[in-house]
């Protein structure tokens, strides 16, 4: 009943009425080892944690996804498959290489949204593995998103820059026409030679992107590896 509330609160746009709804079903849900009525029930850990990263609240969702990951461990391991925010969770852990995998399944049977496309590509990046992926990551974000908003624009920036030839050009080609004009005021501010027209960035481009992402993503826990891996 709780966790429905909560639901219907997150549609009527009461972020705080959903989220004080989520808590009481998860504190019930953890007496209960996530059981209600004999039914194992992930979602108000997930939805609640997700409502946390939208809000900045790093380490309030860390707190609620150990438990769902407990479920995953001791209940049901579908459940690391199921919920993109068992991939953040890894991720904010620091275990890149588990996270990309958990997000490349989950995205397998849900289309990413402009939110937690960003855990993955950061994630892949961390772990050095951009590149190996840069296919799929490629086709993801042609079949998923069919126009960019400007923060997933600038993510795609990142693939574009490792593809090579045709698919290079066309998703540069989608980025420019999706977003071109807040590209270049981003560009102008961060006062970047060419912008994000040309390709290959340049290596400040690059810092930037990945700095803001991190930000977005972690709260910038990550800022030294990233300036150190270039």
């Amino acid at each position: 009943m709780l966790s429905t509330l909560g639901t219907c609160y997150i549609r009527l746009g009461k972020t705080e009425n959903a989220i004080e709804n989520y808590k009481k079903a998860c504190a019930g849900l953890n007496i209960t080892k996530g059981m209600y009525k004999g039914t194992l029930l992930p979602d108000p850990y997930a939805n609640l944690a997700f409502l946390y990263l939208t809000q900045s609240k790093f380490e309030d969702a860390s707190e609620i996804l150990e438990f769902l990951w407990q479920l995953g461990n001791e209940t049901d391991p579908r459940i690391f498959y199921t919920y993109p925010e068992i991939g953040w969770y890894q991720l904010y852990k620091g275990d890149f290489v588990n996270s990309q995998n958990l997000l490349m399944t989950a995205f397998r049977t849900m289309k990413p949204n402009s939110f937690n496309i960003q855990w993955l590509i950061l994630s892949l990046y961390l772990s050095g593995t951009l590149d190996h992926y840069k296919i799929d990551l490629y086709e993801l974000l042609i079949e998923s998103f069919p126009k960019f908003d400007t923060s997933t624009a600038l993510q795609a920036l990142l693939v574009a820059n490792v593809l090579e030839s045709n698919k290079q050009r066309k998703l540069h080609q989608k980025i420019l026409a999706d977003c071109y004009s807040d590209l270049r005021q981003i560009a102008d501010e961060l006062l970047l030679d060419y912008g994000f027209e040309r390709l290959p960035l340049s290596t400040n481009a690059q810092i930037s992107i990945l700095m803001s992402l991190d930000y977005a993503v972690t709260g910038g826990k990550y800022y030294g590896v990233i300036r150190q891996s270039f």
